[in-house]
């Protein structure tokens, strides 16, 4: 006889049997075959009884006679069991009708003894059960992990039958799909029949996946973007495997990622761009300074010949085109950067009080003007001159795109930001900002130029309308108050630019005050100017200005000449320069010049930004003859 594997025995058999004889010949089977026996029951109700009370220690297997002792039969105590205690039961019987093996079937026993029985039909019974046993615990153990699995991934997961039915889905399906799911249901219940005809054609041929995005309305008016992706099974299991996996979270983060990335690429094209514009605007400061200063000259030359009246003109012409490209190039410096010095805090909703006049007087009479400040007292630190020329830009944009009339609403308000905003110029932090908003009503920007609109050079006007620096500056000015830019159109509907300020605490500061236009005043002088300016063209013009107005000027190209006129002119008291020398820095030079005379007053003439180095006054280029004529005069006391 074959040696059984000693891992087939169950070690702990209990009996139930209610013929005595029968079931001590069980029990010495039991035995020879190396199990034990853990007791021996007429009736059904006793070994429930027992089960209960050794539930610690419950046996392997049992063997039960179909037919025994007292009111419930084998087949009943089976069935109680298989329910509380999971224990794989073997039937014996001599005889059963068709009623009692159909109700046997029902709890599913692990063999079949009929009695009388041979000891090796017994032995190949009991090694059945308990291996079958053994394979059901194991497989029940996979379908649990694999329960627990499907139930722990994020997606939905479904599967089908060949006709489209669903035999399994996981919870998360409901929570995706919005529908009670269960099995039974049908596929088109849970994906909408459009998705399903697409997933249908991507999986013709030989192909056997597919996927599909489910792009639809969730909370709050959100969109949200479901995956479906779908996998055939092996042609011997027809059907088909559903994944349901929530997109719109990675979506969302991809898109902000994107849109960070073409925030930086913006700010450096704008940065490299802004460094042009700053040394275009530094050359052209010059140029711009000799068209002012002669053009000025000519017009005092003129101006009591009546009958020059048509030179008179031209010469005007010149000068309005010079002081136009004045304004180009603080447009340009704009563009390069905003001094910090020109940062201070003020209300916006002040500032939209002062520049109303502006633009009410820079718009037509076909449009309408709606302004409303509802940021009360709050503050913002920024530069309020350059605020104000956004506000007219601004403004000057709306009426160009309403050639025919409309509408500009200009408000302000204060909103608090509770999570990440990305604009066009920057990312937001939360926190609390004045919004000042300017829309239209006009014809609208193109979907292809609107990411264009605030760079330099950029405009879709004619090239008489148009220099390609309003938005520019918009952007620039905003953007060194800490704040951000956005902007969205909408072709026929119109443009709202949208402009964020940080909210800021502290006293209120003056601005740099604007000059009054020129009048007429005298500006005449006297005493010994020295000019130290390299551009010969700048130097040339000062020096004519000075002569014309009474001064004796001297002038020199670099730091070292003019040191040495300083030597031979010990009377010199008024000093005007813009210069750069090697390894000075701008005091040193200023330094340089009070120590060869010491009574000497220092104006700086700058292309930039202003700059403390020691002087006694500071002309920012392009300026005008006149206002290097009342600063010479306030230093000499004649002002």
């Amino acid at each position: 006889m074959k040696a059984v594997d000693s891992r087939d025995i169950p070690e702990r058999i209990l009996v139930v049997e209610d013929e005595q004889i029968v079931a001590l010949d069980i029990r010495l089977h039991l035995e020879r075959f190396g199990y034990t026996v853990v007791g021996i029951f007429p009736e059904a109700e006793q070994a429930i009884d027992f089960l209960e009370e050794n539930r610690d220690t419950l046996p392997d297997l049992v063997i039960m006679d179909i037919h025994l002792q007292g009111e419930m039969d084998g087949v009943e105590a089976s069935e109680i069991i298989r329910e509380r205690h999971d224990i794989p039961v073997v039937y014996m019987t001599a005889y059963a009708d068709e009623a009692t093996l159909a109700r046997a079937k029902v709890t599913e026993p692990f063999a079949y003894i009929i009695k009388p029985f041979e000891e090796r039909e017994l032995r190949t019974a009991l090694v059945l059960a308990m291996h079958r046993h053994r394979m059901s615990l194991a497989l029940r153990e996979r379908e649990q992990l694999l329960s627990r699995v499907m139930e722990a991934v994020t997606s939905g997961i479904l599967v089908t039958d060949g006709s489209g039915t669903v035999r399994y889905s996981n919870s998360q399906v409901e929570g995706l799909a919005r529908v009670d799911v269960s099995a039974g249901t049908s596929i088109d219940t849970v994906i909408p029949v459009q998705l399903l005809r697409e997933l249908s054609n991507t999986l013709s041929g030989d192909a056997t996946t597919g996927s599909v995005q489910w792009e639809r309305t969730g909370a709050e008016e959100t969109m949200e973007t479901i995956e479906i992706r779908v996998f055939s099974l092996p042609p011997q299991f027809p059907g088909k495997v559903w994944l349901l996996t929530d997109l719109t979270e990675r979506l969302n983060r991809e898109r902000a990622l994107r849109e960070q990335e073409e925030q930086l690429s913006y700010s450096r094209r704008m940065e490299a761009v802004g460094r042009m514009a700053g040394g275009l605007a530094h050359d052209f400061n010059n140029l711009v300074t000799v068209m002012l200063g002669y053009a000025r000259l000519a017009l005092e030359d003129v101006v009591d010949y009546p009958d020059l009246k048509e030179l008179r003109e031209n010469v005007q012409g010149l000068y309005d085109t010079a002081h136009r490209s004045a304004e180009l190039t603080r447009r340009l410096l704009t563009v390069s950067r905003v001094p910090a010095s020109a940062r201070v805090l003020f209300a916006p909703d002040e500032l939209l009080k002062e520049t109303l006049p502006m633009i009410e007087g820079v718009l037509r009479e076909n449009i309408q003007l709606h302004a409303t400040g509802h940021a009360g007292a709050v503050k913002v630190s920024a530069d309020k001159r350059g605020m104000q020329q956004v506000l007219i830009n601004l403004a000057l944009n709306a009426r160009d795109a309403m050639p025919r009339g409309g509408i500009v609403h200009l408000t302000t308000e204060t909103v608090q930001i509770e999570s990440s905003l990305a604009t066009y110029s920057r990312t937001l932090e939360p926190g609390s900002y004045v919004l000042i908003s300017v829309a239209d009503t006009g014809e609208g920007i193109a979907p292809d130029d609107l990411p264009h609109v605030f760079e330099p050079f950029f405009t879709t006007k004619d090239e008489l309308q148009g220099s390609g620096f309003g938005l520019a500056t918009v952007y620039s000015v905003i953007s060194d108050a800490d704040g951000a830019v956005s902007v969205s159109s909408t072709i026929g509907r119109g443009t709202r630019f949208s402009l964020y300020l940080p909210v800021e605490e502290g006293p209120m500061e003056a601005g740099i005050s604007t000059p009054d236009p020129e009048a007429a005043e005298d500006l005449r002088g006297s005493g010994t100017v020295l000019v130290v300016e390299e551009e010969s063209g700048v130097r040339g013009m000062l020096v004519r200005t000075l002569r014309t107005h009474g001064y004796s000027p001297v002038s020199a190209r670099s730091v070292g000449e003019g040191l040495l006129l300083l030597d031979h002119f010990a009377g010199c008291e008024l000093i005007v320069t813009d210069l750069s020398a090697p390894y000075h820095t701008t005091s040193e030079i200023v330094s340089l010049f009070r120590n060869a005379s010491p009574r000497a007053r220092v104006v700086l003439l700058l292309g930039g930004e202003p700059v403390d180095a020691g002087q006694d006054a500071t002309l920012l280029k392009p300026f005008e003859p006149a206002q290097l004529l009342r600063a010479l005069r306030r230093l000499n006391g004649t002002a």
